[in-house]
């Protein structure tokens, strides 16, 4: 696995963890579980900005975006049991076949 594959990885992970915290802070009002996901989003940033050195601004936006969406969404409809309308899957199903074209190498 490439330096640039582990640089989205850690950039999805620490952004769904700050995401978790997020939700969590809006139900609960507890201040450090906000400063937490202040953290997570923080060190987010830093493996974003880290990325930019193996690959384009345009490719790592649209991939870290992507697989964070998919991630949130599948995680908002497992653990905190919101639904998905048909529409949306539609939307991520679309998203996956976006990272799949992205990832093809000529």
């Amino acid at each position: 696995m490439t330096p640039f594959f582990w640089n989205i990885v850690g950039i999805s992970l620490f952004d769904l963890i700050a995401v978790y915290l997020a939700k969590f802070y809006s139900i609960n009002k507890n201040p450090w579980l906000l400063a937490g996901a202040c953290g997570f989003f923080a060190i987010a940033a830093l493996f974003f900005a880290r990325s930019f050195q193996y690959e384009g601004l345009a490719i790592v936006n649209v991939l870290w975006t992507s697989i964070s969406v998919i991630l949130v969404t599948v995680s908002g409809y497992f653990i905190f049991k919101e639904y998905i309308t048909p529409l949306q899957f539609l939307g991520i199903a679309l998203t996956i076949i976006g990272l799949v074209l992205i990832e093809i190498k000529k």
